[in-house]
């Protein structure tokens, strides 16, 4: 393949990536179609799935978009007090979803045969976040220990969002979710230091 044939496949490939970002964006994952994706690339159906293996893969690489997105707003909340720092990503995590529900609700109702290894990696990093604040809050745990609280954590906060963005069962109503996620990190802060 000469460089020139590898430059035009490579601007097609992120063409393809940003059209079904945009699709997800809008229409939810379920609008995504492998033609209309094709024809707005200009591409054949063929051409596509010589862009992605398929619409699988693609929707991992939209995903790893989001991912990394989600990963810079958490990273911007890093500071001097784990409390804060910790809330602080829980917040950004609530209005990351609020402000891309689309992106994020594929993230986590996309459920592919296999996840490859980098896609495992992406999710498992943002974990990072967490990881730190809580070695400073709760030093007398170890290390497997607070790995195991921080995925605790994440899927406690997740739910409280997941509800109240789709405004399920008994959920909170928006307005009020932000001090309320507020609060539960601060209450569960409270517990892993006496823990």
């Amino acid at each position: 393949m000469t460089n020139k044939t590898e430059d035009r496949r490579t601007l097609q490939r992120e063409r393809l990536i940003e059209t079904a970002e945009a699709t997800i964006a809008q229409s939810g994952h379920a609008a995504l179609k492998a033609r209309d994706l094709a024809a707005s690339v200009g591409v054949s159906l063929g051409g596509l799935y010589n862009l992605v293996g398929d619409l699988d893969e693609l929707l991992l690489l939209v995903s790893a978009r989001t991912l990394r997105r989600l990963d810079a707003a958490l990273a911007a909340q890093t500071g001097e007090d784990p409390v804060e720092s910790l809330v602080g990503a829980a917040l950004a995590y609530c209005r990351f979803a609020r402000d891309n529900l689309g992106l994020w609700r594929a993230v986590f109702e996309h459920h592919p045969d296999a996840v490859p290894d980098w896609h495992v990696e992406t999710q498992l990093g943002l974990f990072r976040h967490l990881l730190e604040p809580l070695r400073r809050i709760a030093p007398h745990r170890s290390e497997d220990q607070r790995k195991l609280l921080a995925r605790t954590w994440f899927s406690a906060v997740h739910g409280v969002v997941l509800l109240g963005l789709e405004e399920m069962l008994v959920a909170v109503p928006y307005d009020a979710l932000e001090a309320q996620v507020s609060e539960m990190v601060r209450a569960l802060c409270a517990g892993a230091r006496q823990g």
